[in-house]
């Protein structure tokens, strides 16, 4: 049976809901995308489900503007249309229109660039859930870091005031730590989020507090799938959160981080041992010519599987960088038309067959994130899709084009990146 703990267990520590996506985008013509996804979702962890079709069409009106339409068919189906356009080279503005059978609404949103690295927000939503937003971004010139401020208002008081600081020390990994306040308290949301060397999966966990509850939530994407499983460690009913079950809710909330590393080390580890029972014994030779001839090989197979992953992670962002060149072509904004990385005297020569320069276009177009790029001063073969080449000190040489302009510019291997 259950055991002395098992009510306790059943009304403390309980599945709020698990949920899915699932999404494939097809371009049908120049300018003309097809989105067709599902989702579902489960309440609990034997509760009622839910099913929702998906269906998204994108198109272009002008070369600044573009519109889209959806389409979601379920128990509460519901149909919006958007319109994302430039006012100026320095304001964007986004239309929205949404109508489903618990009601309607429409908003409009503007994002003015107040200066090179800080963005506004100012939008007013009318209809089924009135309210006023203003808000800021703030993004580091010199690494992936940015700060998030947002002021929500709303007729019957039920406003919000959030602040979100993102740290991002590598490239594969983030941290976001969100407090926020309103009349119905304080909350803070830590979330850390870990992506795979394809870059197509990324792993997400995070941990929501309050003073009266508590929640982990775990989210794995791959691609257009998406899985979220969301646990209540402590439910606002069960009175104030003590201190054990805030430990508890940490602990979890390390455990996909210690678990990813334990499963890397006992990989490489067994990795290790099958390579050393594979080995041969041979004659018997120098043991330091054995050492170096041994570290020689060695070296040389992983340069050699280092050439042939970050081909392989070029070819995978392909599609992603398609995806955000089509965007920002849309927009106006900024497009990389063409980016090496290598030897300083051969970096303008892609063409050439001595290894030294590779072609990483797609793979600084796939980061572009609202018309901007950013690379922190880590060293650039760190990056997907890149890889060490031997030789004098390489650099990387960006030509995009902005707007209507096109530029040039080069970076040290160990320059931060910030474009335009």
């Amino acid at each position: 049976g259950p055991g002395p703990h098992g009510a306790r267990m059943r009304r403390r520590y309980r599945l709020h809901y698990a949920a899915g996506s699932q999404s494939v985008q097809v371009v049908l013509a120049e300018g003309l995308k097809l989105s067709v996804g599902c989702a579902t979702h489960v309440q609990g962890g034997r509760g009622p489900g839910a099913a929702k079709l998906m269906i998204a069409a994108t198109s272009s009106l002008s070369e600044q503007t573009s519109v889209r339409v959806g389409v979601g068919v379920g128990q509460n189906s519901d149909l919006d249309v958007s319109m994302f356009g430039a006012l100026s080279p320095h304001c964007m503005v986004h239309q929205k229109v949404a109508v489903s059978r618990s009601g309607s609404s429409a908003s409009l949103t503007l994002h003015p660039w107040l200066s090179k690295t800080l963005r506004g927000k100012l939008g007013v939503s009318l209809g089924q859930d009135p309210s006023l937003t203003c808000g800021f971004t703030r993004r580091s010139s010199s690494s992936g870091h940015s700060v998030f401020g947002s002021l929500t208002m709303r007729p019957q008081g039920d406003g919000e005031l959030s602040l979100q600081a993102k740290f991002k020390p590598a490239e594969d990994f983030s941290l976001r730590i969100a407090p926020s306040i309103s009349p119905r308290g304080w909350a803070i949301t830590v979330t850390c989020t870990k992506a795979f060397r394809d870059g197509l999966t990324k792993l997400q966990w995070a941990l929501r507090v309050r003073r009266r509850s508590a929640c982990v939530r775990l989210s794995l994407q791959r691609a257009g799938l998406r899985f979220v499983v969301p646990i209540d460690i402590w439910p606002e009913t069960a009175g104030p959160l003590p201190a054990q079950e805030l430990a508890l809710a940490l602990a979890l909330w390390t455990l996909p981080p210690l678990g990813l590393r334990l499963i890397r080390e006992l990989w490489l580890a067994g990795k290790s041992w099958r390579a050393f029972r594979q080995t041969e014994p041979g004659t018997a030779k120098d043991p330091g010519c054995d050492e170096a001839e041994s570290a020689k090989a060695a070296a040389a197979a992983a340069a050699q599987a280092s050439v042939a992953a970050a081909k392989e992670q070029r070819r995978l962002v392909s599609g992603e960088a398609a995806r955000r060149r089509g965007e920002e072509e849309l927009r106006q904004g900024l497009v990389i038309l063409r980016a090496a990385y290598g030897d300083a005297e051969h970096v303008e020569d892609l063409d050439n067959r001595i290894n030294s320069v590779i072609d990483v276009t797609d793979c600084l177009m796939a980061k572009v994130r609202q018309s901007q790029l950013h690379l922190s001063d880590a060293p650039k073969s760190s990056l997907l899709g890149f890889h060490e080449i031997s030789g004098s000190p390489s650099v990387l040489r960006i030509h995009y084009r902005y707007g209507r302009t096109e530029h040039t510019r080069t970076f040290k291997d160990k320059e931060p990146v910030l474009l335009p």
